[in-house]
């Protein structure tokens, strides 16, 4: 499922970068996170960046492809009687494909996909962006969340800037 899921992706990124020559966009910036729920309780920050592939289909819409990393920083839980115990960092991976709503500067719109935490830990991955565009550059808040298989899911507010080229 996986595999084809990332060839899906792949598929979408090649077919619109041959049929769109020069109106293809892509954009590259950093990206900040705090986690949420679970994600919360044993991280503390997510530093990041992303890289994503814009397709301007209209003047109102356009569709994208974006993948990319947040390092997540381990937190230091407190059980109580001298014992504490600090969670490692790890890394989140997504692969998402979306449309996005382009109103003047205003942005809105969302994103499905495939993100990765790690070898036993991925799964659909769903993020809902709104933000502004100032020329070359988009500044989208989003919330990201992925559910897993075997139940559950981690999720993290964030906020990313891109510089469009």
């Amino acid at each position: 499922m996986k595999k084809i899921f990332v060839f899906t992706i792949c598929l979408f990124v090649c077919s619109v970068a041959a049929n769109a020559q020069k109106s293809v966009k892509f954009g590259l910036g950093p990206a900040v996170s705090l986690p949420l729920g679970g994600l919360g309780d044993i991280a503390s920050v997510g530093l990041g960046a992303e890289l994503s592939l814009i397709y301007p289909a209209s003047e109102t819409f356009e569709a994208f492809a974006q993948t990319g990393f947040q390092q997540f920083l381990g937190k230091t839980m407190d059980f109580g009687y001298g014992l504490s115990v600090k969670s490692d960092g790890f890394t989140f991976i997504p692969f998402l494909v979306g449309g996005r709503l382009v109103s003047g500067k205003f942005l809105g719109g969302a994103a499905l996909g495939y993100g990765n935490y790690g070898s036993d830990m991925s799964g659909f991955t769903f993020s809902p962006q709104i933000g502004i565009r100032a020329s070359k550059i988009d500044v989208l808040l989003n919330y990201t969340s992925t559910s897993f298989g075997g139940g559950g899911s981690l999720s993290f507010l964030g906020i990313k800037t891109a510089y469009n080229f």
